[in-house]
């Protein structure tokens, strides 16, 4: 989820070590973040669906 912190560039971890070492260095603030991003996104996911259904329902209701 995180490819860079403070402009160094992170790849993608290898192993469970390196994904250990990212959640340290990220602490909770920056988990706080990630999932602040997530929820977001979900939200905007979620009503976008929902419009879309809405659309569906509309649209066989006309016919």
């Amino acid at each position: 989820m995180v490819e860079s912190i403070d402009d160094e560039f992170f790849g993608f971890p290898g192993s469970v070590a390196q994904i250990e070492a990212m959640l340290k260095q990220l602490g909770t603030e920056g988990m706080a973040s990630i999932n602040a991003h997530l929820m977001a996104k979900f939200e905007a996911a979620k009503a976008e669906m929902e419009k879309a259904t809405q659309s569906t329902e509309q649209a066989a209701a006309k016919n």
